[in-house]
């Protein structure tokens, strides 16, 4: 009888630990730790969007939108377009990484060539400069910012790629703390639709480490995947991995109840 009561319980136990780690729909699911670390959590968010903000800056997307989409060379051509401007670009002409008036390089052709190339005002004209401006959000260049900055005619422009864009927009009101330690903390992002599978809101993760000059975003997958070509990113967070030799080691137990249960039917 103890045997079968031990049986019930660890297949109990079993179910339950199953659908917890890997959900109703065998998706694992993320723990959201944002209301523990409301204060951590907030500027965390704002960090991870500060960051997406610059990367695209030096990707040249805003640059090229408003330059070739809309021709639009600054603040005072922009019309409609100020909103855009004053979120995407006025940050960076405050900082000092662009002029306020837009110039392309005149090795620019627009009709043959693939690519912009902006100019950058003289305190950006070193590799140190935007190294420096790199380590005010990452612990390196994850994003292959740096190889944005090129030379053209003598002078560090940002090398902008006609006709890029991104497939997702982040939904920031709703993203998810799913790790978080005094050294270390991890963030997921859903596109702005809800549209995400699985897979791919992992695919939209933050990774952010302590250092000595506060918190700063290391190798995530997040700007890959928005994107289109995402990976996995490994979270480090052991939770999952403790579940899954739990539920390997509950289910030889399991399995010699089952047994002991179905010989002592039988013997009645």
């Amino acid at each position: 009888m103890t045997k079968k009561i031990l049986s019930v319980v660890l297949l109990v136990a079993l179910f339950g630990v199953s659908l917890n780690v890997f959900g109703a729909n065998g998706e694992e699911n993320f723990v959201d730790l944002s209301m523990r670390h409301p204060q951590e959590y907030a500027e965390l968010v704002a960090l991870a969007k500060d960051a997406e903000l610059f990367t695209l800056f030096a990707w040249g997307e805003p640059l090229e939108w408003m330059y070739v989409v809309n021709k639009v060379d600054s603040l005072e051509t922009a019309g409609e377009n100020a909103i855009f401007w004053n979120y995407t670009i006025q940050p960076f002409v405050e900082k000092g990484y662009i002029d306020e008036k837009l110039t392309v390089n005149p090795s620019f052709d627009y009709h043959t060539d693939h690519f912009l190339y902006f100019d950058l005002p003289d305190a950006m004209q070193t590799m140190q400069a935007w190294e420096e401006a790199v380590q005010e959000y990452f612990t390196g260049d994850h994003w292959g910012i740096l190889r944005r900055i090129v030379k053209r005619n003598g002078r560090y422009v940002i090398l902008a790629d006609r006709g890029v864009g991104y497939n997702l927009e982040a939904d920031w009101e709703n993203a998810k703390l799913v790790e978080y330690n005094e050294s270390r903390a991890v963030l997921t992002v859903d596109d702005i639709d809800g549209a995400l599978s699985f897979a791919e809101m992992r695919d939209m993760t933050f990774v952010f480490v302590k250092t000595k000059d506060g918190w700063r975003i290391d190798e995530s997958t997040y700007m890959v995947q928005r994107c289109g070509k995402g990976t996995p990113p490994q979270t480090g967070d052991p939770t999952s991995a403790y579940a899954l030799i739990f539920t390997l080691a509950a289910l030889p137990l399991a399995g010699f109840g089952v047994a002991e249960w179905k010989r002592r039917r039988r013997a009645v």
